[in-house]
């Protein structure tokens, strides 16, 4: 069931990209080496952002962008750049299991916002969190939270 959240402003160390898993693979894998090479004060773990209209999102061909908070101070290198993300609110639903149905789980999510009267604003987030119990006592492999940024409409 989806929940609306508030998301704290603060600054992310970001690399854009464009394409699907491999390219947002290699991205936060190049994120994550020049985070340790510069010793890089961050807080928690990395997430993407979709820049394309939730729409016409497709995740095998898409803008993104790998992010970390920042828990510290630094300045960006060439691709790797420092961005002010504001206070937002999110639409936010979780999703476990195979990424090929992300598009299901993102349709029904901007669905659900529609019926709470939101609209989506902005770029969409996608964090992958550590795996746990599924409801039928196996362990998930992989589980998602969308977060859609939303503003009120009525």
């Amino acid at each position: 069931m989806p929940v609306i959240k508030k998301v704290e402003s603060g600054k992310l160390l970001c690399l854009e990209g464009l394409g699907g898993d491999e390219d947002v693979q290699a991205a936060r894998s190049q994120l994550l080496t020049y985070v340790n090479e510069k010793r890089i004060s961050v807080s928690g773990e990395p997430f993407t952002l979709y820049y394309d209209d939730p729409d016409q999102l497709d995740f095998n061909q898409a803008h993104f962008g790998v992010a970390l908070a920042l828990a510290g101070e630094t300045f960006g290198d060439g691709e790797i750049v420092v961005v002010t993300q504001t206070v937002m609110k999110v639409a936010s639903a979780g999703h476990s299991g195979d990424r090929q149905a992300l598009g299901a789980t993102l349709k029904d999510l901007q669905q659900w916002a529609r019926e709470h009267q939101f609209k989506p604003q902005g770029a969409l987030r996608l964090y992958y969190r550590p795996a746990g119990p599924d409801q039928s006592g196996g362990w998930l492999d992989r589980v998602a939270e969308l977060q859609l940024p939303v503003v009120k409409t009525a």
